[in-house]
Formats: C-alpha cells, structure tokens, sequence
C-alpha cells in the first residue's frame, strides 16, 4: 500500500507541474503558440487525471490517512480554476476583438471603402 501511496504523490506532483506551467501560459499574452502549448499539456492532464483517479480509488479503499493527498488536490483543484478563470478573460477579450472587426466590416460596406476618398454613401443623409 505504501507504495501505491508513492505512486499516487508522484502522478499529484507531475499533475502539479502542468497545472504550474499551464498557469504560467496563460498569464501570458495569448497567441496561438501559447494556445497550442495549453493544448499539448491539457492533453498530458489528462491521461495523467485518469491514473490518478484509479490511484486515488486503490488508495481510498485502505486505511492510510489520505489527508494530506486531499489538501494537495484542494491546491490542484485551485490551480486548476485559475487557470479557467485566465482563459475566460482570453475569450472576452477576443469576443470584443471580433465585435469590433464586424462593425469594422459593416461600415465599410455601408459607405463603399476604407479610405476617404473611395468613401460613397450609398444612404440619403436628411441632416445635411
């Protein structure tokens, strides 16, 4: 048993790791560099989460006192909606990019161009 317990806070260190460089990334400038890093580690979370489920099951199911193991998630879990939180802001902040791009778009087919001089109304403005 002592040695699934080994087992279990090795996989919650490496787990602790991702999540740390996953943290880090996006603290970062978003680019899709970053975005294909943030990728590749959720990708290794992943299968990591899944062995440490079944490790957290071999475990549970002994005597061992497992408080430690379960502050250690709590930290995990923390890091983890950190991370969620930082890439909520990645998406508002380009939601606000696209909605400005489409109003960009929407006034330069309303008026016929993007300079000056190629600006046509295609509307009857009654205020002049």
């Amino acid at each position: 048993m002592a040695n699934e317990l080994a087992n279990l806070e090795q996989q919650l260190l490496q787990l602790k790791e991702i999540l740390r460089q996953q943290l880090s990334l996006t603290s970062e400038e978003q680019s899709e560099e970053t975005i294909e890093s943030l990728t590749r580690l959720e990708s290794s979370k992943l299968a990591l989460h899944t062995s440490i489920e079944a490790s957290i099951q071999m475990v549970s199911q002994s005597s061992v006192d497992t408080s430690d193991i379960m502050n250690t998630v709590e930290l995990l879990n923390a890091m983890n909606e950190e991370i969620q939180r930082n890439i909520a802001v990645w998406y508002d902040g380009s939601s606000i990019e696209m909605k400005n791009v489409k109003n960009q778009r929407k006034t330069v087919q309303t008026y016929g161009g993007a300079t000056p001089g190629e600006v046509v109304s295609y509307y009857i403005d009654f205020k002049k």
